[in-house]
């Protein structure tokens, strides 16, 4: 599910221009293991505030109003567009796909004056110029009724690019990219800047997990561990400790509780570009965001959650051996 960013903007009189650009070229650098990972975000915010005219931003993050007034002879004119943007995720993974949309809406007009609002966006160097073109273009969308743009009438600009590598836009230097959001109208400027700091991911080491159904005797690239509560047998399914798994793996785990019964009511596993997150008791999960459905739902036992072994285990690249005479289990993860 998307996150989205809006603003609702508010004034006339305005023209946009974004001046006169050369084309840089990227350079690409050989591939570093790692990953873009947000750190800050910046609004620069440069309101016309020049008679006649009065603009000022205000509101929440996600729901910004931008006012701007203009009075002639006494008498108020106003026009009213909602833009919003793909708000960046916390990460980027290099060479993956980034899609970014960007819509326009006139939801009101009420002046004899031109008018129009223009948005402009892009991946970047870091200290990068609002008017500096090189890096992926996220688009450019424009709400101008005087030219076209019906009242009521969604516009919408998608983009979809390829996340910048290491040392792509100068970032060798920096270990930092940006990415930028830059709207004009009424001669007034505010810019959005996210920026993202390169993070190197350790290649991940072989480990071998061994368990017994039964046995709280595990053993982990050949260390004895003992587990809270044992692995167990239910329905034909494999059932295991849902937080030792992720520790041997070395996964972030997270979960949430319900407000109300103030129980676990989800849990998650984060390795390198991995995150599962599962439902206790529902027979479905999210991988990468993705949707699917579990033969076999987590569960809580012996005051533990447990989670069903072969669809952790196998989507967080691992593989399982399982032997039905001596009743153990091996997880293999290179």
């Amino acid at each position: 599910m998307k996150k989205w960013q809006s603003i609702v903007l508010v004034g006339v009189l305005t023209c946009t221009s974004f001046g006169s650009l050369k084309i840089k070229p990227t350079l690409v650098h050989a591939a570093t293991k790692g990953q873009w990972v947000f750190v800050e975000k910046k609004l620069i915010d440069l309101p016309n505030k020049r008679p006649p005219f009065s603009t000022e931003i205000s509101g929440e993050e996600g729901k910004k109003l931008l006012t701007t007034k203009f009075e002639n002879q006494n008498v108020k004119e106003i026009a009213v567009i909602e833009i919003g943007w793909t708000v960046p995720p916390k990460e980027l993974i290099p060479g993956n796909d980034f899609e970014f949309v960007q819509t326009g809406l006139i939801k009101e007009w009420k002046t004899t004056h031109f008018f129009s609002s223009s948005m402009y966006s892009r991946i970047q160097r870091f200290g990068a110029s609002c008017c500096e073109i090189a890096g992926p273009d996220l688009g450019f969308i424009r709400m101008d009724y005087d030219n076209g743009d019906a009242i009521g009438v969604k516009k919408e600009i998608k983009k979809i690019v390829k996340v910048p590598s290491f040392g792509d836009l100068g970032s060798e230097d920096t270990k930092k990219i940006q990415i930028l959001v830059k709207l004009q109208q009424n001669s007034s400027d505010f810019q959005w800047i996210y920026i993202y700091e390169w993070k190197e991911i350790e290649e991940t080491k072989k480990i071998e997990i061994q368990l017994k159904i039964g046995s709280k005797n595990a053993l982990v690239n050949n260390s004895y561990r003992i587990l809270d509560s044992p692995p167990f047998i239910e329905k034909g399914r494999t059932y295991i400790p849902f937080r030792f798994l992720g520790e041997s793996f070395g996964a972030t785990i997270d979960f949430t509780i319900n407000p109300s019964t103030k129980e676990v009511e989800s849990v998650q596993y984060k390795l390198d570009q991995i995150v599962i997150i599962l439902f206790l008791g529902k027979n479905e999960a999210f991988v990468n965001q993705k949707r699917v459905l579990l033969e076999a739902p987590p569960l809580l036992k012996y005051n533990r959650v447990m989670a069903p072994l072969r669809f952790v285990s196998e989507n967080l690249s691992a593989k399982v051996d399982w032997n039905p005479l001596s009743q153990t289990i091996m997880i293999r993860k290179e």
